[in-house]
């Protein structure tokens, strides 16, 4: 009996031990599963992650390049300013350069020469003509006046960027002037240069707006390689006389274009006729890039395909990613955490992966990049709410909104990269100014910010506005073209409280009309107005 009685507890102690078995090997299939799917998720994620970077380096590429172009394009609009000044009589020079004119030997023109006392040569273009030597008081002596007048232009465009081959204006009279100074031996203008496109480019025909205009690729004249031009016609009243130009060599372009390394990719420029400007591989694409979106991959032969346009140029950076090295790459990488997740319980990490990831897309969703200030959609849901507490509980509210005065005129003449800081100090300086927990500081357009503030009392919202603009005034960031010299703010406010009660988009719409009134009675004010 007692035999039997142990028989009966093994088993049920065997059957329990199968039972706890089962349960660990669910537990396990469970982890394995839990791992997989972990993994798969990762791998995602690794994947997305890594042509973020490649979308990231892409577009810092194409801003940098597009920026340089700019800035060639606006230094060739300051040439042409100064060249119509020329014209028109308001810039002479102290001696008319067909004085310094000789025939040039062996050649069916003529040339310049420089005397000794105007120091080195290189510091000068030289001109180079067809047929005989103008009269002092001809037209082309006029263009040759204007021409020579830019050198000191031209020398700070080239020291600026000394890969820049030429800087120079071609003469429908028959000259050029060509800055740096180049040996009549090595180079001398030509009719034939007149086909070529950036000349071709100025002409009425093709050019009738008269606005600034880029060549496609081609090889220089005077051995320099291949290069792009930037050209801006020239004209007296409505006659055609000449184009400005500005070549920018390969040299350049690839330094912008290799500055920054893109993981696992080719670049490849093209022009705005889809023609291939930079062909590292000899492989590019044999696609239309004027058709791509920025930013949006396209597949080609097991490789992935970006186009980011430049817009000054019209042209288009295209990137070519590797999609198996990238997939390696991910799969590398997610292997470390396949290991993690199964000694470290990988269901419960990515719970709290995932939390952080939310909270983190949450944060990053309300944040201004440039400021670090919340933006304009947290904004509309803080007003809401604010404005439903404060309602309930019978509390003033003050609006303000804040605009940076003549920002527009200061990229123009500082660059887009001081006006990013610009923006940066002005938002520093209001936060500095705005220490109380009920303050709250937003970035709601380009160089807008929004001030929702809690009140005490009603009279104390002109008061803080006034500390606003202080603060900013305070900075003495110099503004040229402002009248103010600085830096400055229009502010627009109203107040919201018991017995004037209104919907946000009402208040934003009082504000925004202070705001307007400030700008137009000279800015670098304070208008309040009261809900309506």
């Amino acid at each position: 009996m007692a035999q039997n009685v142990r028989v009966h507890t093994l088993i049920a102690a065997a059957q329990q031990k199968r039972w706890v078995d089962r349960l660990l090997l669910w537990l396990l299939v469970l982890l394995v599963i839990g791992a997989m799917v972990g993994a798969a998720i990762r791998l995602r994620q690794n994947l997305a992650a890594e042509y973020l970077k490649v979308v990231l380096e892409s577009e810092r590429i194409a801003l940098d390049l597009d920026r340089e172009l700019e800035l060639q394009a606006y230094s060739l609009a300051a040439l042409g300013a100064m060249g119509d000044s020329v014209l028109n009589g308001t810039l002479r020079l102290m001696e008319n350069p067909v004085r310094r004119l000789v025939p040039a030997p062996g050649k069916d023109g003529y040339t310049a020469v420089i005397p000794p006392d105007f120091g080195p040569p290189e510091r000068h273009g030289n001109i180079t003509g067809l047929g005989p030597i103008p009269g002092p008081d001809t037209l082309a002596a006029r263009e040759m006046n204007m021409a020579v007048s830019l050198t000191p232009v031209m020398r700070a465009i080239k020291s600026r960027n000394p890969d820049i081959p030429w800087v120079y204006y071609t003469s429908a009279s028959g000259f050029m002037f060509l800055y740096p100074r180049v040996p009549v031996e090595a180079f001398f203008h030509s009719r034939a240069l007149e086909q070529t496109p950036y000349y071709q480019g100025a002409l009425p025909p093709a050019n009738p707006a008269r606005s600034i205009f880029w060549t496609p690729l081609y090889e220089d004249a005077a051995g320099q390689g291949q290069m792009v031009t930037v050209g801006r016609p020239v004209y007296q009243g409505q006659r055609f006389l000449g184009v400005l130009s500005i070549d920018i060599g390969v040299r350049t372009l690839l330094r912008h274009v290799t500055f920054h390394a893109v993981p696992h990719s080719t670049l490849y420029l093209y022009d705005a006729t889809g023609k291939v400007m930079l062909n590292p591989d000899g492989q590019a694409p044999a696609i239309d890039p004027t058709r791509q979106s920025a930013g949006e991959p396209v597949p080609f032969n097991g490789q992935r395909v970006t186009a980011f346009r430049l817009p000054t140029a019209g042209w288009q950076l295209v990137v070519q990613t590797d999609h198996r090295a990238m997939v390696l790459n991910a799969l590398l990488k997610t292997s470390f955490h396949i290991a993690t997740v199964l000694l470290f319980l990988v269901s419960l990490v990515l719970i709290v992966l995932l939390s952080r990831s939310v909270r983190k897309v949450r944060r990053l969703s309300i944040r201004d990049a440039l400021t670090g200030l919340y933006n304009r959609r947290h904004f509309e849901e803080v007003a809401r709410i604010e404005w439903a507490r404060s309602r309930r509980h019978e509390l003033w509210l003050g609006l303000m909104l804040v605009d940076v005065d003549f920002f527009k005129k200061y990229n123009d003449h500082y660059g887009h990269p001081m006006g990013d800081s610009a923006l940066q100090d002005v938002a520093g300086a209001m936060r500095q100014a705005l220490r109380r927990a009920t303050d709250g500081l937003f970035r709601v357009g380009g160089e807008e910010f929004a001030v929702l503030v809690e009140l005490r009392y009603p009279s104390d919202l002109g008061p803080l506005a006034d500390k606003l603009n202080a603060a900013v005034r305070a900075l003495a960031r110099p503004h040229a073209p402002s009248p103010h010299g600085v830096l400055t703010v229009s502010i627009g406010t109203t107040l919201i409280g018991p017995g004037q009660w209104v919907d946000v988009e009402t208040a934003y719409k009082c504000a925004d009309e202070a705001l307007y009134q400030a700008k137009e009675s000279g800015r670098d004010k304070n208008v309040c107005l009261a809900p309506h």
